[in-house]
């Protein structure tokens, strides 16, 4: 494995607050990321508390982009809190992620 690579999955959990649709309604989601070979791959869906789906992307982040001293996962979880806080409904930044957290671990 060269430098900068990672192996393996992770999640994360991730609870914040709606500000259109149905301001103030809490969220909660799952950030699902993947080590692959050319770069960390990750799915995040949302749902609202009481089980309105509410979102879901999925993204690859490049190894190139990802700087050598940093751990790819913690990058890519970065990356994807960003892509939640710019995700955009009916040109309303939709979500304001309050907490988040690492759950699962896995190495193949």
């Amino acid at each position: 494995m060269m430098a900068g690579r990672a192996a393996g999955t992770r999640t994360a959990s991730v609870q914040g607050i709606l500000r259109d649709h149905r301001p103030g309604v809490r969220f909660e989601g799952s950030v699902k990321l993947e080590a692959r070979e050319e770069g960390m791959y990750y799915t995040w869906r949302l749902e609202s508390v009481d089980g309105e789906f509410l979102g879901s992307t999925s993204r690859p982040v490049s190894y190139r982009v990802i700087p050598p001293d940093q751990d790819p996962f913690a990058f890519a979880l970065s990356h994807a809190l960003d892509g939640i806080r710019r995700y955009r409904s009916n040109r309303v930044r939709a979500f304001e992620v309050e907490a988040w957290q690492w759950g699962e671990r896995s190495e193949r």
